[in-house]
């Protein structure tokens, strides 16, 4: 059986805020050709997308993200920031569980999705930085937002709840996955990361190889080349280590640099796929086990 994709008229809202394409973008020309202008996952050039919508031509799009969830998403955590009171942001707190342990655990929902999702909550990031970001390399972005977007999440199950130290994280992990002194062709370089990400214990080649790539010599004091046996490049075993730490070890272990077809780190927590320190998983799964006392509402009502 073949599936046609549907394709629907754009909302320009719906895109704003996006980095790379929550779906296959199209320009419908007036002899009726449809022209590509951003696929699914690729950088979304959402100036040309603007300007062509504001002359009033007409944009579809086709195998979109849920819109319900973006909204959703954004809203309860947008409205948890801009609350004071706690008992104010525990309401919102409550909504963003439901949808953990409900909508964004399901089978069919990706990691991708996520990471659009925080990226418009959290980043920081000038839009231009971003672009040359992706012109380095994409799949080195996208494991990036990966990385910046599960570790936040893991911060907010763990119950680091302050939303300026959510953004701080998201933003600093990014920003440093993305320095990296790039003297190797950059399809050599994703080798040679992906060769040491699999190991378990790091040598002092590995190390010395890593120090360079991620330019740890300049007082960077960042959990970015170490390993729980203490093999890494600071030395430094697990029990030294605290639970943000160790979650940010398996981050950097679990996503692949020529990979990013994963499930959502919500999936992988409630599945137990996503291996951590058991106490700290345990913690983060009883956050997205299924609550049915707790519905997400839509509209973001």
């Amino acid at each position: 059986m073949v599936f046609i994709l549907a394709k629907l008229e754009l909302n320009l809202k719906d895109v704003k805020g996006f980095i790379l394409s929550p779906g296959n973008i199209f320009w419908q020309q007036n002899s009726g050709a449809h022209v590509l202008l951003s696929a699914k996952s690729d950088f979304l050039n959402y100036l040309l997308i603007e300007k062509l919508s504001k002359s009033n031509y007409i944009l579809l799009i086709e195998n979109q993200i849920d819109l319900q969830l973006q909204h959703d998403f954004v809203f309860y955590f947008k409205s948890h920031q801009l609350e004071i009171l706690i008992k104010e942001k525990l309401q919102w707190r409550l909504k963003l569980m439901g949808l953990f342990s409900l909508e964004l655990a399901r089978d069919e929902v990706s990691q991708f999705e996520i990471d659009q999702l925080m990226w418009k909550v959290f980043s920081r990031v000038e839009h231009e930085e971003a672009k040359k970001f992706l012109d380095k390399d994409i799949d080195l972005f996208k494991r990036g937002m990966s990385i910046a977007a599960s570790y936040t999440i893991c911060a907010f199950l763990l119950g680091y709840y302050s939303d300026a130290f959510l953004t701080k994280i998201f933003n600093e992990t990014f920003l440093n996955l993305m320095d990296l002194n790039i003297s190797v062709p950059i399809q050599t370089l994703k080798i040679q990361l992906e060769k040491i990400r699999n190991l378990e214990h790091l040598t002092a080649e590995d190390n010395h190889m890593l120090e360079d790539i991620y330019q740890l010599g300049n007082n960077k004091n960042v959990i970015l080349a170490e390993r729980y046996d203490g093999s890494g490049y600071r030395q430094i075993n697990k029990s030294e280590m605290n639970d943000l730490e160790i979650v940010l070890v398996a981050l950097n272990e679990h996503y692949s640099f020529e990979d990013s077809s994963h499930k959502s780190i919500f999936f992988e927590i409630k599945k137990s796929q996503f291996k951590c320190d058991e106490k700290i998983l345990n913690v983060m799964r009883k956050c997205v086990e299924t609550k049915k006392n707790i519905v997400p509402i839509g509209k973001g009502a």
